[in-house]
């Protein structure tokens, strides 16, 4: 099967946990439908404020504006310029932020 193949699908939304995802989990599967001219949405469930060795506010909030920094760029690479939702984070915060483009 070919990406060609998959035009049946129309928009197909990612969801990932947390930055990183997109680039080992689907980010190749993703850029070849946005390539073959699917709309393609991605959705993060974190900003990944949890992923570093900081559990100071201050350190959640710098290692959320890297992972985001991060994943904005791998979504540059991966072409997906679609607005990118972020669910939330813990304690039941909800924010948004956008992918480039």
């Amino acid at each position: 099967m070919t990406t060609a193949d998959l035009s049946w699908l129309g928009t197909t939304v990612v969801v990932w946990a947390h930055p990183d995802d997109e680039t080992y989990l689907s980010g190749g599967t993703a850029a070849a439908l946005v390539a073959s001219g699917q709309r393609v949405v991605a959705v993060t469930a974190t900003r990944g404020e949890a992923g570093g060795p900081e559990s100071t506010p201050h350190g959640r909030a710098e290692t959320a504006r890297v992972r985001t920094a991060e994943l904005e760029e791998a979504l540059r690479i991966l072409d997906l310029r679609e607005p990118c939702p972020h669910l939330g984070g813990r304690n039941g915060r909800r924010g948004h932020h956008c992918c480039p483009g």
